[in-house]
């Protein structure tokens, strides 16, 4: 059997997203809880590499294809972005 892993002081995160606060328990499904979570991280880049227009809002480029198999659902699941941007107030192209 495996010995437990703790978290330290020293303990390196790698690799995770930040779920808002708000998203918990609300109407989003895991899925798209995850991957709004993965849209916000992005958007820092998207920030730091000023793909933000006039008016603020932040551009980001996420193929769809790397967000299904980083979250390890299928593309059509993906691709069914009508139902993401209306949950998270996004557009998705």
């Amino acid at each position: 059997m495996e010995e437990l892993q703790f978290l330290s002081r020293n303990t390196k995160l790698t690799n995770y997203s930040v779920i808002l606060n708000d998203l918990h328990g609300g109407e989003l499904s895991s899925t798209a809880t995850i991957l709004y979570s993965k849209l916000i991280n992005r958007s820092n880049l998207s920030i730091t590499s000023g793909k933000v227009d006039e008016q603020g809002r932040v551009y980001i480029n996420y193929k769809l294809e790397d967000l299904a198999e980083e979250m390890g659902k299928s593309l059509t699941t993906i691709h069914d972005k009508r139902k993401y941007e209306r949950a998270c107030g996004c557009r998705l192209d």
